[in-house]
């Protein structure tokens, strides 16, 4: 071997995912849509040598790739999430102020520590290993799907219940006419006592 040969070379193509044959295989990856596929190869393109963990995944970065929707962004990072092939490191967004958006990390590999982030270092933890089936990581998804709409969906209920209390009590009042409505009917009961008369 040559004094270069651990050294690493440039790709002359630029850019790249490696995709490796254990993770495309495994349940928690033929468990995820193919968007969210599209997604993990777009995010992976932007790990190089030691960002990872320093990975983020917003709408203005990812437009040029196709996603045009932050919602399909942010239901395909919860999918991979929760199937343990990418895990958060920073929260950021709404929760955090509005000020930093989120990063993430692959959990297939190790992730340096980044002091200027806040971000510790940690190993590889490979989580998406925690499944045994596809049904099961199906499972998972869902129900992080329909965690992340309850709060919504409890509102929604909330607001309904509201509108409910003054339909309740608008039919209790009674309807009662404008001046104009009052005006015109007192108006029309005279000329029909007229007409009668």
């Amino acid at each position: 071997m040559g004094k270069d040969a651990g050294r690493f070379e440039k790709d002359e193509m630029g850019a790249h995912a490696r995709l490796y044959d254990c993770i495309v295989n495994s349940p928690a990856w033929l468990a995820l849509p193919f968007s969210t596929r599209a997604l993990y190869v777009q995010l992976r393109i932007k790990l190089k040598g030691s960002n990872n963990g320093n990975i983020d995944a917003t709408a203005a970065t990812l437009k040029h790739s196709g996603f045009r929707s932050s919602a399909t962004i942010a239901r395909a990072l919860r999918e991979l999430e929760t199937v343990g092939l990418m895990a958060k490191t920073r929260q950021g967004g709404i929760a955090a102020g509005g000020k930093v958006c989120n990063l993430f990390r692959f959990t297939d590999k190790p992730c340096w520590e980044f002091p200027k982030l806040g971000l510790p270092a940690c190993k590889a933890t490979k989580d998406w290993r925690a499944w045994t089936s596809v049904r099961e990581a199906k499972a998972a998804i869902a129900k992080a799907h329909l965690a992340a709409k309850r709060p919504a969906g409890e509102n929604a209920l909330k607001d309904q219940k509201l509108k409910q209390k003054a339909s309740d009590s608008e039919a209790e009042e009674g309807f009662v006419d404008s001046k104009t409505e009052q005006d015109d009917g007192d108006k029309l009961r005279i000329l029909k006592r007229r007409v009668a008369a």
